[in-house]
Formats: C-alpha cells, sequence, structure tokens
C-alpha cells in the first residue's frame, strides 16, 4: 500500500476530521529500537551541530567587524594627527605672514614719521 500512496485521496477520506490516527505494528521490546526516540536524537544531534556551526560562523564575522573596526579607527586617527600637524604648519606660516606686515608697516611707519613731523612742526609754527 506504501507505494501506492499517491492513490490514496487522504483530504477527502480525513475532511472534517480534527485528528488522523496512524495504526502500526508494535515494534517494542528488545529486539526492536524506539524510532521516535532514535529520531528525536537525531534531529537534536542535527540541531547542536547547526547551533555549534552557527556560533563558529558568527564569532568569525565578529572577528572581522571588530578587526574592521580597529583599523579603521586606528586609519582615522592617523588621519586627525595629520590633518592637526598641517593646521599647525598653515598657522605658522599665517602667523609668520603677520609678522611680516607689521614689520614693513613699522618700516613703512618709521619712514614716513621724520616727515610727518617735519609737517606738524611747520604747522604748528604757522598757526601758533
Amino acid at each position: 500500500m506504501e507505494d501506492h500512496v499517491w492513490l490514496v485521496d487522504t483530504e477527502g477520506i480525513f475532511k472534517g476530521q480534527k485528528y488522523i490516527m496512524k495504526v502500526a505494528p508494535s515494534t517494542s521490546g528488545p529486539d526492536f529500537e524506539d524510532k521516535v526516540e532514535e529520531r528525536v536524537n537525531e534531529v537534536g544531534d542535527f540541531m547542536s551541530k547547526q547551533v555549534a556551526d552557527q556560533s563558529v560562523k558568527l564569532l568569525q564575522r565578529i572577528n572581522i567587524v571588530e578587526t574592521n573596526t580597529r583599523f579603521m579607527l586606528d586609519y582615522q586617527h592617523k588621519a586627525i594627527d595629520h590633518m592637526i600637524t598641517k593646521i599647525k604648519g598653515v598657522n605658522e606660516v599665517i602667523a609668520d605672514i603677520k609678522e611680516e606686515q607689521n614689520a614693513s608697516a613699522e618700516a613703512k611707519i618709521k619712514r614716513q614719521s621724520p616727515l610727518v613731523n617735519q609737517r606738524d612742526v611747520k604747522r604748528q609754527a604757522e598757526f601758533g
């Protein structure tokens, strides 16, 4: 019958039934193993293996992410240090330019100050 089970309309036979009872010969005794217990043990072993495999894969992926994160943080710290160095260099150049401008402005004032003083003296003499 098992090789012709596809010929039997089980949906039609058991329509409206809540439970289906399977009747099979008794397999208890010292010569027979409990098939259900064996199957449950097989499924348990399979699930344990699957969980262990998934756990190993998950730990590997976490380690990869952690390694990548460390690399990225190290790279970012180096980039920030490089940017700070460049900014300090630019600030030094700006300070040098300002010093040069101040020095040239002071030199210009010193060159002009005798003329300014002579003009002031002439004006004071004319008006005073």
